[in-house]
């Protein structure tokens, strides 16, 4: 989906890629902010849709909710998938889609409810 357009101090419109403070965005070649999911050089980046959580239009980093799955994005925001060490514990994200793994094995490893590997 694609939002309002934002303009610098110039005046001048902005496109691609932008860092706003702390928080980065995706303005399409028409300057609309992207919001939802965002592939880019074959990497998925969740842009926030929410006007009532969080910023709107930021890149969302760490553990995303999407149509009941889970998802992890590192701190650029790029979706993680396959194996990922994550605060400590290992969970598997299908390539491809991204979603976690759950209560499932993966090339003979046990992921719990959690998604968790237990050793």
């Amino acid at each position: 989906m694609a939002y309002g357009i934002f303009f610098d101090g110039s005046g001048i419109m902005l496109t691609g890629w932008q860092q706003k403070g702390d928080k980065t965005y995706f303005f399409n070649n028409d300057g609309a902010m992207l919001t939802g999911w965002y592939k880019s050089d074959n990497k998925w980046y969740y842009l926030n849709p929410s006007t009532t959580s969080g910023v709107e239009g930021a890149v969302i980093t760490g553990w995303i909710s999407y149509n009941n799955k889970w998802y992890y994005a590192d701190s650029k925001g790029v979706m993680q998938e396959g194996w990922k060490q994550i605060d400590g514990n290992w969970f598997y994200f299908y390539p491809g889609e991204g979603s976690k793994a759950v209560n499932t094995n993966i090339s003979g490893f046990t992921l719990d409810g959690e998604g968790i590997w237990r050793k």
